[in-house]
């Protein structure tokens, strides 16, 4: 029991301080700058969300299995230093462009900037998890939280509420906590820059992260498609609504991308070792985190709506809209929280080509349904194409659960 709370507390603690300081900040966001503002800022956290999984799909996963593989941690991971930073400069371009849409200007270049060492530092943190840094993992998250926290009562109390100084505060928080990993990722850092062959990192990725890539890509398909749609032809204002409901469901889906990182390395190590009985154990384990996650997140929901002050919603949004979204959004939560554990388990067995089969075809049910519910339905409609396309991927990827491994894991 006492293993099982200290890995809950390792793999979640750290991510649900950084959750709820960013929660905090997108909260004064919310209430303080226009709708517009909000939407456009909740686009910049959805495609950096985004880049995360791309992180996870293409230095995470392949160096769970190369370690565990090759049975060589150094000469696993040094050219995936240098990957890092190449992947995280070339997402940041990425969220340049499409946050900017052919604009450049300050508030533009401070949004790229930000999505830099975001990444940057979630790329450290995949990378430390997969080399059993849990500790490390959690103090950088403590320290990047606590940044985030002082970013937001700064701008408050100040009243100095701007993007500008917002996107400052988490490139501060970002940068400082990247110190903190510990003295083992420090020298990781310095050497992989120094030995870095892109020759090497490209191998992995046509080897392990290729279909890695193409799940997480058809996967940002299934779960945000209503997004990018909402966001590209109906405008950030339209958007706004839907991106502060699911903003209250973000902790979770945190915790699910951090209880991956950490659980993955050690599912793939029992599953090549056939260690059954341990696998079985652990994978329960971690699905159980993972609904328990869910359920204190659905219960701080109903608190936030059980004592928030209606009328400071009220001004932009409709209240009666906002609760209905928050509903369907929570469906959708419920949903991925359902395939989550599923995929990680897969994932960790390596079987990265089926697994991106399963996110491929409920990819291609988003595009069929998102856009004629949206059609028909309006902003609204969006979301239950998102639901439609989630439902799919859960009855999928339980099938290829299924296949692979039986009934033993249910």
């Amino acid at each position: 029991m006492l293993s099982i709370v200290k890995r809950f507390s390792l793999g979640v603690l750290g991510p649900a301080f950084s959750s709820a300081a960013n929660l905090l900040l997108s909260l004064t966001i919310l209430i303080s700058l226009s709708s517009e503002v909000f939407g456009n800022f909740a686009f910049f956290v959805i495609l950096t969300a985004f880049g995360f999984s791309i992180v996870n799909a293409l230095i995470g996963t392949p160096l769970s299995i190369l370690i565990n593989k090759e049975h060589n941690e150094q000469g696993s991971l040094l050219y995936f230093i240098g990957g890092s930073l190449l992947l995280s400069v070339s997402l940041s371009i990425i969220i340049f462009l499409s946050m900017g849409k052919g604009a450049v200007n300050k508030e533009i270049l401070l949004y790229s900037l930000a999505s830099f060492f975001m990444l940057f530092r979630w790329s450290a943190r995949t990378i430390c998890h997969a080399n059993s840094l849990a500790k490390n993992v959690m103090l950088s998250d403590f320290v990047y939280s606590l940044g985030i926290f002082i970013t937001a009562l700064f701008v408050y109390v100040m009243e100095r509420i701007t993007i500008d100084n917002v996107l400052i505060g988490m490139v501060f928080s970002s940068v400082l906590s990247l110190s903190f990993f510990g003295g083992k990722y420090i020298y990781w850092l310095k050497s992989g820059f120094y030995v870095f062959e892109p020759s090497k990192f490209y191998s992995s990725f046509k080897t392990y992260g290729r279909w890695s890539f193409v799940g997480v890509c058809s996967t940002e398909t299934t779960a945000n498609m209503h997004s990018y749609i909402i966001s590209i032809f109906f405008g950030a204002k339209a958007f706004a609504p839907i991106a502060a409901a699911a903003l209250l469901y973000r902790p979770v889906s945190v915790v699910i991308l951090s209880l991956t990182q950490m659980e993955r390395p050690i599912l793939s190590t029992l599953i090549r070792a056939n260690r059954t009985e341990q696998l079985a154990s652990r994978y329960r384990t971690y699905k159980r985190m993972i609904q328990v996650s869910f359920i204190i997140n659905i219960f701080a929901v109903m608190m936030f709506f059980g004592f928030y002050p209606t009328e400071l919603l009220s001004e932009k949004y409709n209240y009666n809209e906002f609760i209905l979204v928050s509903i369907f959004i929570s469906i959708v939560v419920l949903l991925r929280v359902l395939r989550s554990c599923v995929s990680g388990l897969i994932q960790a067995s390596g079987e990265l080509k089926q697994l991106s089969s399963v996110f491929i075809k409920s990819a291609c049910i988003a595009f069929i349904f998102v856009p004629i519910l949206t059609f028909y339905f309006g902003v609204i409609g969006s979301i239950y194409g998102i639901i439609v396309a989630e439902l799919s991927a859960c009855i999928f990827i339980y099938r290829l659960k299924t296949k692979i491994f039986g009934r033993d894991y249910d």
